[in-house]
């Protein structure tokens, strides 16, 4: 969520937020850090709209992807 909060309004990538999350760990972090990090988005996602938030899903196309943190209205 932190990192969310400081690329605001900017959207940060799975790649990005696998290495910000796991780059000091021994072992490199989970086998596959995009299931885990989609797990966290699904999660948060729950969490975030009665604190007047959301993370919107992922559109395609280039400068769609990543996550960002969006105000409800």
């Amino acid at each position: 969520m932190e990192i969310l909060v400081r690329a605001y309004p900017r959207s940060i990538t799975r790649d990005r937020l696998a290495d910000i999350l796991y780059s000091n760990e021994a072992g490199g972090g989970p086998d596959n850090p995009g299931v885990t990090i989609s797990v966290i988005m699904i999660r948060l996602r729950k969490k975030l709209p009665r604190l007047g938030w959301t993370i919107p899903k992922a559109r395609s196309g280039p400068g769609t992807e990543g996550y960002h943190l969006e105000a409800l209205p």
